[in-house]
């Protein structure tokens, strides 16, 4: 896209959200509209727990979203922080 080998593709906005020279225009309607849910965890057995935690808290807080949306995400409102 960037190169100008093409005048529009359809990418996750994570993935283009960041490239020079691209103009997201938009989603695609909701009807074919994909959406990708990531999930993160800690597994009980980990060597670091308590930081594994953390870092899974700090990756949800709500004083983190605009920095998602500015990468292309569109953070979820409705966490379970347990």
């Amino acid at each position: 896209m960037a190169a100008g080998q093409a005048e529009i593709g359809i990418y996750p906005a994570s993935e283009v959200a960041g490239v020079k020279g691209l103009t997201v225009i938009g989603p695609l309607p909701a009807d074919i509209d994909l959406e990708i849910v990531y999930g993160a965890a800690a597994t009980t057995d980990s060597a670091a727990l308590n930081a594994a935690l953390a870092f899974v808290k700090f990756m949800a807080a709500a004083e983190n979203r605009p920095v998602w949306k500015e990468g292309g995400f569109e953070p979820l409102t409705n966490l379970n922080s347990n």
